[in-house]
């Protein structure tokens, strides 16, 4: 139980380099939500389906 408490060492485990501070993951989540909130309508194209009766 020890083994896996620690981030750093479950990180390692999985071969992850590196670890978001928590400080830092608020504003690095609203830039990516702002990014993907610009690049959706790029993304939708028409709807390839009608409405069904």
């Amino acid at each position: 139980m020890e083994s896996i408490r620690s981030p750093f060492r479950t990180a390692e485990a999985f071969g992850i380099e590196e670890i978001i501070d928590p400080r830092d993951t608020r504003p690095l989540l609203c830039d990516w939500v702002e990014d993907a909130y610009k690049r959706l309508p790029q993304l939708l194209g028409p709807s390839s389906f009608t409405m069904r009766p």
